[in-house]
């Protein structure tokens, strides 16, 4: 099977709570500065192993072709927000080069980046350029081509919206849809906005179509989705108009312990879709959420990107670089294997968890690191017993792991993908030995 560059919505993942990992987080203030000055690099062996990381320091230590410059300028385009010179650069590369890789790659993201801004003739026409007409997403470009143009509008001061934490810890607000108030999970780890199938059958939202795609979970899980249009998407004063998004069965969205008793259910979710299109605080503390019209301003200190996962970039002690995605629906935050190439580690001990997603629940084996400190805007996030998740990202950075609300819970949350700012302000008593 071919791999998708398109639609892979990874919807929430959460740990049950009868198997709740005993890691635990300390937080502390912390100097960064000397720690980017010291940084330490990794060694990567080939070139396609430093990009997929991220890391542009290799350019400077080895020799590589025209083609592969070329190539990592575009990707340094596309992390700088950058986007539609990022796509032209990849366009150019996906024509023009011979070498194969480059070809791959440059199809993937340019795949991604197309998807970002909603070209769906675009899609259909790359598709169709590589004679890939068997990709499961063909369909859904098709759908929302057809459909009116997407469009904003925002009040003249920032919406503030009430807010609940799920089970798992998710925002929860609520929304108007087609007239009808729901409350939705505000989920950067899905791709698109999602609705249950009984809420969109009450709100008069309709299939576009009669086949059905399959969407991604948080877990390794697919789930049949079908694509739909909503009219009139409201969240607090904000309206958008014919919004994309997919229908996923309400079975698929609700979550029995033992197979037994309903203990939750998700009648939608607000994706990465809209939350690209706007700027948006999360206060986890006075439960309450603030959106407005994201302003572009100088930002030296990016980051923050997009590649087909909202991604964040924190550091280790030892300044090395790190590549975490930001999912608001995990209830945990958890590492790849990824991670293990980058920080030297000691004890490793392994452990069967249960994970939570569309779709049902999952058996895992975890790695567990008994410590490890990330930092982020000047704190410290010393975790214990720590461990792997094998997520399923079909994206071109491999990432380091996933940034959860066990994290975001203790403080308010900045999310501004226009200016490529992710931040988060800990509430002072959580804050232990600070400095």
């Amino acid at each position: 099977m071919k791999k998708r560059f398109l639609i892979i919505v990874t919807l929430a993942a959460f740990l049950l709570q009868s198997c709740v990992s005993t890691t635990k987080l300390t937080i502390t203030t912390i100097d960064e500065r000397a720690l980017i000055e010291a940084q330490k690099t990794v060694e990567y062996e080939t070139f396609w192993e430093a990009m997929e990381n991220i890391d542009f320091s290799y350019l400077r230590e080895h020799q590589i072709n025209d083609d592969q410059q070329s190539f990592a300028e575009a990707l340094k385009l596309a992390v700088d927000g950058d986007i539609e010179d990022a796509e032209n650069e990849f366009r150019k590369l996906y024509i023009s080069s011979d070498d194969s890789l480059i070809k791959k790659h440059s199809k993937e993201i340019l795949g991604n980046l197309l998807l970002f801004q909603s070209k769906w003739e675009a899609l259909i026409k790359l598709s169709i350029d590589v004679d890939d007409t068997t990709n499961n997403n063909i369909r859904l470009e098709e759908a929302f081509s057809k459909s009116p143009r997407e469009s904003y509008y925002f009040p003249t001061q920032p919406a503030i919206i009430p807010m609940q934490l799920s089970l798992s810890g998710c925002p929860v607000i609520e929304v108007e849809i087609n007239g009808h108030k729901k409350k939705f999970w505000i989920d950067t780890g899905a791709g698109l906005s999602v609705v249950a199938s009984d809420i969109a059958e009450e709100c008069n939202i309709f299939p576009i179509g009669t086949e059905n795609i399959k969407a991604g979970t948080g877990t390794n899980k697919k789930v049949d989705a079908q694509p739909a249009i909503i009219e009139d998407f409201r969240i607090g004063e904000i309206l958008i108009k014919n919004h994309p998004i997919i229908i996923i069965d309400n079975k698929d969205l609700e979550f029995k312990l033992f197979g037994l008793f309903r203990i939750m259910k998700i009648d939608g979710i607000i994706g990465w879709n809209v939350i690209q299109n706007i700027d948006i605080e999360i206060d986890y503390r006075k439960k309450v959420t603030s959106i407005k019209k994201p302003i572009k301003i100088d930002s030296p200190n990016r980051n923050f990107f997009w590649l087909g996962y909202p991604i964040v970039t924190l550091i280790n002690q030892e300044g090395t670089k790190l590549n975490f995605g930001l999912d608001t629906g995990a209830r945990k935050t958890s590492l790849t294997d990824n991670i293990l190439k980058k920080i030297n580690v000691n004890n490793i001990h392994i452990k069967n968890i249960t994970l939570g997603s569309a779709g049902g629940l999952e058996k895992i084996e975890s790695k567990i690191i008994p410590e490890l400190t990330l930092i982020l805007n000047g704190y410290g996030l010393h975790f214990n017993d720590i461990g792997t998740q094998p997520g399923s990202f079909p994206v071109f950075v491999k990432l380091d792991g996933i940034l959860g609300s066990d994290v975001l819970k203790n403080g308010r949350v900045k999310i501004d993908y226009l200016n490529g700012i992710f931040e988060i302000k800990f509430r002072k008593w959580k804050i232990k030995n600070a400095t």
